[in-house]
């Protein structure tokens, strides 16, 4: 199995308008690193879905919340993985009352972490450590795995202490790997992480179309719009989201057709899980998206109902990263 190449990105395909903070912090980020264009956008939708943790949408009995574990992939020392987390992570050390965990952490410090920080995001620049532990770090996953579906509480018990209850957590992963590690996990016939690996988007690169000599500093004042614009999202933007009947037609379509691209022969059973998962993945990004759009609105009717332009926006990503799985398998 080889390294695939990515496919070229035209980022207008997956930015709202000028006036949405996602395009605004593409802006923001675009002059300063020469990361590509879907780095960018990843990482920005993982900051913004930090402004958006109040919103659910109720899905098969249970609330899907807007959490994202995000990996970029690329060679080492190519595509400017770090330093594009380095910048999403500038915005997120700013948010009030969310918390950057630590990158190495035992489970029980992870537990109490979260009963007085339960938001949160790992900022990781070596996924690949994280999918290799053992022991420990096992138990580390396992736990961090209950955070995943942002249940109302679950019991942390440690082998030598009390029960821990942790309420309402959300916790968000932005992650760099490499392809190779990416390829050997997929050319295996069964999942050696318990499911960890196929809870994450894999946003895929393999080379700069840009490249910046001598990076200017970020634009302090865009970056306070940023951290302003965010807070004003989350005091307002909570509660219930539902479908359109538009959004919801759309959002069948997609599955049905993805699920059966994921069956046609070349595509390891492995895929299947990571199916399951995008498929969540494109109503989180459609709550995102939706709230993105109207946050500047005075009509809180509108917020709520998610949008034929919301899901086409949450679609054209989850395809685009799909089929970079996709194109991995096949090679």
């Amino acid at each position: 199995m080889q390294i695939s190449q990515s496919q070229p990105m035209d980022a207008g395909d997956f930015l709202p308008s000028n006036s949405s903070w996602l395009r605004r912090y593409f802006d923001y980020a675009y002059p300063i690193c020469d990361a590509p264009d879907q780095f960018h956008i990843a990482n920005g939708l993982s900051v913004l879905s930090v402004g958006c943790q109040d919103l659910f949408l109720v899905y098969d009995e249970e609330r899907i919340r807007t959490n994202l574990w995000i990996s970029l992939v690329a060679p080492s020392g190519i595509c400017r993985k770090s330093s594009s987390i380095r910048i999403a992570r500038r915005i997120l050390e700013r948010i009030d009352n969310h918390h950057i965990f630590a990158d190495l952490i035992t489970p029980a410090a992870f537990a109490h972490t979260l009963v007085e920080h339960n938001s949160g995001t790992f900022c990781w620049h070596y996924l690949d450590g994280k999918i290799k532990g053992r022991g420990r770090q096992n138990r580390f996953l396992s736990t961090l795995q209950e955070t995943y579906n942002c249940r109302s509480f679950f019991n942390y018990a440690p082998h030598t202490r009390r029960p821990v209850r942790i309420e309402n957590p959300f916790v968000n992963i932005i992650a760099a790997t490499y392809p190779e590690l990416i390829n050997r996990y997929l050319s295996l016939a069964i999942d050696i992480t318990d499911g960890f690996v196929p809870r994450f988007l894999l946003v895929f690169a393999d080379t700069r179309t840009r490249f910046i000599a001598l990076p200017p500093p970020p634009d302090v004042a865009v970056e306070n719009e940023l951290v302003e614009r965010l807070s004003t999202i989350h005091q307002r933007l909570t509660g219930e989201m539902t479908l359109s009947a538009e959004a919801s037609a759309m959002y069948l379509q997609f599955v049905a057709q993805f699920r059966q691209e994921a069956s046609e022969p070349g595509s390891e059973q492995l895929f299947a899980k990571f199916c399951d998962h995008h498929a969540v993945y494109v109503l989180k990004l459609a709550m995102i998206y939706q709230a993105d759009m109207v946050a500047e609105t005075d009509s809180d009717s509108l917020i709520q109902v998610i949008t034929r332009e919301a899901m086409r926006f949450a679609i054209n990503l989850v395809d685009y990263l799909g089929h970079g799985i996709f194109r991995m398998i096949q090679r």
